[in-house]
């Protein structure tokens, strides 16, 4: 696994959202940080 500090945002989130699961915690990203990762910051 990476450092989190060399993660790309994308990758940082599943890392979080996976953690948070682990104890029972659901989450859904929203927002600008989607529009980020699905556009590669070329919005």
């Amino acid at each position: 696994m990476k450092p989190v500090k060399e993660m790309s945002l994308g990758e940082l989130a599943a890392y979080v959202c996976t953690h948070l699961q682990k104890y029972g915690i659901h989450c859904v990203l929203s927002g600008g940080v989607c529009v980020s990762i699905y556009t590669e910051n070329r919005y």
